[in-house]
């Protein structure tokens, strides 16, 4: 099996932990193992975390179980595709490889601390982080990518941030059941604001277009 796997973070010190995710028991909210592809978009704003997990009823089958977005600066940029674990707590988001290397996405001023015992893996603060699972996801991986960066938010007052039927202005959480299984969540750093749509999905905006 080949595994590929490329960091590139500015201002950021990495931490490569001895202990990998297999070997901690967990209570948390949501812990997955399976197939894991993490991937910085272009304009590196968005890193998107897709699992297509294994379970004791079936093995991975190519398709999307669980998906995350974290939204942050430019400056960091994340590759991986391999076997790994992923662990998720409102406003935390741990991934853990194969090769005991991972990343912790913490919305900046935010410490969970149910994922705290976790290796110390490279640690980002972001502005936002959103998860999204059910059947919206359950697609092969690049249409899920597609589907949760597609649209900004236009200084028109089009696009994601423009309708929110939770969240909105003052709210740096929401969560929204979008119907058929499918559910997703935001938490936002204060000075963006959570927006669930039925539309859209769920994202963090700012106050106002940056």
């Amino acid at each position: 099996m080949v595994r590929r796997i490329a960091l590139v973070a500015l201002a950021t010190g990495v931490v490569v932990a001895s202990v990998g995710f297999a070997r901690h028991a967990s209570t948390d909210p949501l812990t997955l193992t399976g197939w894991v592809v993490v991937e910085t978009t272009a304009d590196g704003l968005q890193t998107v975390v897709s699992i297509d997990a294994r379970t004791a009823e079936r093995e991975v089958d190519g398709l999307v179980d669980h998906a995350f977005r974290a939204q942050h600066r430019p400056g960091l940029r994340v590759y991986y595709v391999g076997w790994g674990s992923v662990a998720y707590e409102r406003g935390r988001l741990v991934v853990a490889t194969a090769e005991d290397i991972g990343w912790t996405f913490t919305v900046a001023g935010r410490r969970p601390p149910s994922l705290s015992r976790y290796p110390a893996y490279a640690a980002f603060d972001v502005l936002g982080l959103s998860h999204h699972w059910g059947a919206t996801v359950q697609r092969p991986r690049d249409e899920v990518v597609a589907l949760l960066v597609a649209g900004v938010c236009e200084s028109g007052g089009t696009g994601p941030c423009s309708t929110c039927d939770l969240g909105g202005p003052g709210d740096i959480g929401c969560t929204i059941d979008l119907g058929g299984g499918s559910t997703c969540s935001a938490d936002c750093i204060d000075g963006y604001y959570a927006c669930c749509s039925a539309q859209y999905g769920c994202r963090c905006c700012a106050a106002k277009e940056q």
